[in-house]
């Protein structure tokens, strides 16, 4: 049975396609769709290395095991990280080398992935995880919420309305996800179109 290319409301299988024999898996799809909540599940895992891009390439401070490497890595080495460009073949292949030398099985989570216009630079498996719009406004809308670093802004700045004013802000900016949702199976086709 075909799927529908419109999922506002329920969930559709993941898309998964081998791309080489890299161990490599890439783990993309849509904001709240639990691209990195896989990733945690693989964190404590011996056997596998995973570098979360929200981690490597903006301010979080919260950056964790190999991600907070890699970022220290690209760093030094190109003196700036620019999230925009994150998929110049420079940043891409350091990812992939920084994988292949540690022997196991690399995950690579984010929803960049999915911004890569030569598909062909892929290595290792693409997974992208098609959750329900819906569903993935709630989630993206309740995580960035409850950030307390942001949180702390606005209640320095509004003192006695800032839950609201919090709230509202993450409403608009999560009400993107309706008109770039789409943009995800745009990138499924452009992978289907490299591989026929």
């Amino acid at each position: 049975m075909k799927q529908s290319k419109i999922y506002l409301f329920k969930d559709r299988d993941d898309y998964i396609k081998k791309l080489t024999n890299d161990d490599i898996y890439n783990i993309t799809g849509e904001k709240g769709s639990g691209k990195t909540y896989f990733g945690k599940m693989k964190d404590n895992d011996p056997s596998c290395t995973v570098l979360h891009l929200d981690y490597i390439f903006s301010n979080n401070t919260e950056s964790i095991n190999d991600s907070k490497n890699v970022r220290n890595i690209l760093a030094k080495k190109y003196n700036t990280l620019n999230p925009d460009k994150f998929f110049e073949d420079k940043y891409y292949d350091e990812l992939i080398k920084y994988l292949n030398n540690k022997n196991n099985t690399g995950y690579i989570e984010g929803g960049s992935i999915a911004e890569i216009e030569d598909v062909s630079k892929i290595k290792g498996t693409i997974v992208v995880k098609r959750t329900g719009v819906f569903k993935c406004f709630k989630r993206a809308v309740k995580r960035d919420y409850n950030n307390k670093y942001f949180m702390n802004l606005e209640k320095e700045k509004h003192k006695y309305f800032y839950k609201i004013i919090r709230f509202f802000k993450v409403i608009k900016r999560r009400l993107k996800i309706f008109k770039t949702y789409h943009k995800i199976e745009d990138f499924i086709r452009r992978i289907e179109n490299y591989k026929n």
